[in-house]
């Protein structure tokens, strides 16, 4: 299990393309008491997700959501997404060009 702060190894996000992979991948997050992270194809596009409330552990810090509100709103600027949301305990971005 990686340390807090360390990214996900690419082998480690599922793609939840398929509503069933996306169950289940959520259902364990839930079972291993883990912050939910996933990508999933939207046509030729990709979506990525995390979801804290599938955790019992702390939500993302304000200071890391204005961070992270930051960085979305440069991404969505330059074209690399067309929206982002960003909270405490959730985050999506979506129409991103590629995995």
């Amino acid at each position: 299990m990686p340390t807090l702060g360390t990214p996900l190894s690419a082998a480690l996000i599922p793609d939840c393309t398929e509503p069933e992979a996306h169950r289940a991948a959520y259902k364990r997050a839930k079972t291993n008491d883990a912050i939910f992270v996933c990508i999933a194809r939207q046509g030729r596009r990709w979506k990525v997700e995390l979801d804290a409330m599938s955790c019992s552990g702390p939500a993302i810090p304000d200071e890391a959501v204005t961070i992270l509100q930051s960085a979305a709103e440069a991404l969505v600027l330059a074209d690399t997404v067309t929206q982002a949301n960003i909270a405490p305990e959730y985050i999506s971005m979506w129409a991103i060009e590629s995995e």
